[in-house]
């Protein structure tokens, strides 16, 4: 998470109950807390993301990519962020649109799991 200069104290309070129901794994209680915190901070990209990643955990992954597309917007060296896109991407059968987000990654940096993502792909193609 960015610095917490960042964040209002009253977000990373909510930011804090997401945590716990995180933990709790109550998804839709973190799925409420998130979007009121996206509402306050659309810029941050910690916030779609785990967004993003609460909806597709739900079975919403349509509703789940323009969260993760943002966060990817926001913060495209993130690779916690890309692979969230990427998996989002497969898993509405836009193979396409996921190889494309793998590569425009891996222009900029190395990754590991990209590569063996790749190497899988290809070999069962």
């Amino acid at each position: 998470m960015a610095p917490t200069a960042y964040y209002t104290a009253e977000q990373l309070q909510k930011w804090t109950e997401a945590q716990a129901a995180s933990a709790a794994d109550d998804l839709p209680r973190v799925r409420s807390i998130l979007a009121e915190l996206i509402s306050s901070r659309p810029d941050s990209a910690v916030f779609c993301a785990t967004y993003a990643n609460t909806l597709q955990l739900l079975g919403d992954a349509a509703s789940a990519l323009p969260y993760f597309r943002r966060a990817v917007l926001l913060e495209p060296n993130s690779e916690k962020f890309s692979l969230g896109l990427f998996h989002c991407l497969w898993g509405l059968d836009s193979r396409t649109d996921a190889i494309n987000e793998a590569k425009r990654f891996l222009e900029s940096q190395p990754s590991a799991e990209y590569a063996e993502l790749l190497a899988s792909i290809e070999a069962n193609t």
